[in-house]
């Protein structure tokens, strides 16, 4: 008999978003994002000169 697992991960999306996590992590990832592409940048100013 095959364990049927959607009805969990569906309750358990419901209560990540409404706790607010999912939006948290997802700001979290873009502001990693943008940090990484700032010291990327700096790394390459300071490799030209």
């Amino acid at each position: 008999m095959p364990i049927r697992q959607a009805p969990c991960v569906l309750r358990q999306s419901d209560t990540l978003e409404a706790g607010g996590l999912r939006t948290t992590l997802i700001n979290a990832v873009e502001a990693a994002t943008r940090r990484a592409r700032e010291l990327g940048e700096q790394f390459l100013e300071k490799s030209e000169r």
